[in-house]
């Protein structure tokens, strides 16, 4: 809220997003996934339209609901990694990028993503 989106219909697709990766099912999860992947076509520098994507595709790995687990993986890494190059201030791309490192066994990594969340958050 703090973040003046570029592109109000990204950040409706994000919000709408949200409301059904909340809900915790993999159906719901992949059409979360897909608004996301909408938003980041509108607006490739929307940090948080990557950090949801990676919070999609992280919940695929630990849901074990993806066939492909290495290159989710993988693609949960860029996405977060994207996200924190977009806005290195945010405490929520910092997050998703200390999970992302988690989830690829990069655990020293993870440790300073998440400190670095705590610091801005």
């Amino acid at each position: 809220m703090r973040r003046d989106p570029k592109d109000l219909d990204a950040w409706d697709l994000l919000q709408r997003g949200w409301w059904h990766l909340y809900k915790h099912t993999k159906d719901e999860t992949l059409r979360a996934k897909s608004l996301f992947r909408e938003a980041i076509k509108l607006d490739p520098n929307f940090s948080m339209a990557h950090v949801a994507l990676s919070q999609c595709l992280a919940y695929e790995i630990v849901y074990r609901w993806t066939d492909s687990p290495a290159e989710t993986r993988d693609e949960c890494l860029q996405a977060a990694e994207k996200g924190v190059e977009l806005d290195d201030d945010l405490a929520d791309a910092q997050v998703c990028l200390g999970l992302a490192c988690q989830i690829a066994g990069d655990f020293r990594r993870a440790i300073a993503a998440h400190e670095r969340a705590i610091e801005l958050n």
